[in-house]
């Protein structure tokens, strides 16, 4: 289907899903393992609405649930972006709020 690819939600298209949203101390992120673009070589970037990036984690080869803290950030809007090697493969807005 045209437009179905990264429209968001984790399915059968794949999928990186964030919660909660908004969130406080912390994310969880899980990933669609059935879409073989999430299975190895994959790394989560976060970045702020200014987009300077505030974290980089590089996620274990065959790991489907990540859980980040996010008690250092300042309240506001922040984008996930899932990349494979250098390539992006899924973004996701979420909110910190206190």
């Amino acid at each position: 289907e045209a437009g179905k690819q990264g429209d968001g939600e984790a399915g059968e298209h794949g999928g990186m899903e964030i919660w909660p949203n908004p969130a406080g101390e912390q994310i969880h992120v899980r990933l669609n393992m059935d879409d073989g673009r999430f299975n190895k070589d994959l790394t989560l970037v976060i970045y702020n609405i200014f987009g300077r990036e505030v974290q980089k984690i590089k996620i274990p080869d065959g790991q489907e649930k990540i859980l980040v803290n996010v008690q250092g950030f300042s309240p506001g809007v922040y984008i996930a972006i899932l990349k494979k090697s250098f390539n992006l493969v899924e973004s996701r807005k979420f909110v910190v709020a206190r």
